[in-house]
């Protein structure tokens, strides 16, 4: 939802506000995304939490092999949640963009192994509540 741009002393009716809410995720399987539409919980998440290791580091995980390949037994077939509010600065070339968002359902994911400490136990990790986006240009 874009907001009418506020008249500022100095920049005029430059800057605008938008607040937004945004759905999606990648799927391993384009079937899998219509399957998804109407889930908004990671299906599944304590096998994310306590994943089966596999004994080496390049053995395939355990778990369906799709089209693109070993998936695990983590299932990220749902959509992903966020609402933001963003800051536009519009310039002759196209608008500034400044987006912050909270991710209403992160996943989270196993971290099987750790490159930088080899001996480490496997653990569980999760995506940001919080992010911030920065580009140039409208969105489509």
């Amino acid at each position: 939802m874009r907001l009418p741009p506020p008249t500022l002393p100095f920049f005029g009716d430059a800057f605008s506000l938008v607040l937004f809410h945004d759905m999606g995720n990648v799927f391993a399987n384009a079937s899998d995304a219509w399957a998804s539409a109407l889930r908004i919980r990671q299906p599944d998440r304590d096998t994310c939490k306590n994943p089966t290791v596999p004994a080496k580091p390049d053995q395939p995980p355990p778990g369906p092999v799709t089209s693109t390949g070993w998936q695990g037994e983590c299932s990220f077939n749902y959509f992903s949640h966020a609402i933001g509010a963003g800051l536009r600065y519009h310039t002759p070339a196209g608008p500034i963009r400044l987006d912050f968002s909270y991710n209403l359902n992160t996943p989270i994911f196993p971290v099987i192994y750790n490159y930088s400490n080899p001996t480490a136990p496997p653990t569980v990790g999760e995506a940001s509540h919080f992010n911030f986006f920065f580009s140039l240009g409208q969105t489509f």
